[in-house]
């Protein structure tokens, strides 16, 4: 999907104007987007319907949220608050939609699965094929957070380097994202 769809894809999944986006590019063929998505709407809505793809969405929360609501997959996930700094993964193979009913401010990170697999290696992608999450639920992970902070403030850059930079975040990103959430049996809801 061209890079510029999937910002303004999801700028109007979430009924918000089209924020700032770059993107990077993994060893060979794979490439991210990060799209800052903001919107200051209180009226709750749903949002619009998930494009379904081979790829995974990091969302990095830049401002807090209380009582998010999410269903995967037409299944409510435990209501949860999210503060600044916060990450979830979604799962794009999986239909998705939220209720939005307060401001929201976060960082996207939108991840092909081809990139994964130039990153890892097809065998291995192969063989785990999910990564492991719980749906609507956020989790821990400095690494990742403090790699999609030095994105957003390179977001906002005019330098010259910062594809070069954004290119080997991207690679540690995904890297790092496989080594410590990947996972053959994903998790899903709890039972």
């Amino acid at each position: 999907m061209r890079t510029s769809l999937i910002a303004s894809g999801l700028a109007c999944r979430f009924k918000a104007a089209n924020g700032p986006f770059v993107t990077a590019q993994t060893l060979r063929r794979g490439r991210l987007t990060f799209t800052e998505l903001k919107t200051d709407r209180c009226e709750p809505y749903e949002t619009g319907p998930r494009v379904v793809e081979d790829a995974i969405v990091i969302v990095m929360q830049l401002r807090a949220y209380r009582g998010f609501q999410f269903w995967e997959q037409g299944r409510k996930a435990p209501t949860c608050d999210f503060q600044p700094g916060d990450l979830t993964i979604n799962d794009m193979r999986f239909e998705g939609r939220a209720i939005i009913d307060q401001p929201l401010h976060a960082l996207y990170c939108h991840i092909p699965f081809n990139a994964i697999i130039d990153v890892v290696g097809a065998e291995f992608w192969g063989r785990t094929s999910a990564l492991s999450y719980s749906p609507g639920q956020g989790f821990e992970d400095a690494t990742i957070r403090n790699l999609l902070l030095s994105v957003s403030q390179a977001i906002h850059s005019c330098s010259r380097d910062r594809h070069l930079y954004l290119d080997h975040v991207a690679v540690a990103l995904v890297a790092h994202l496989v080594a410590v959430r990947g996972d053959a049996l994903s998790r899903r809801f709890a039972a």
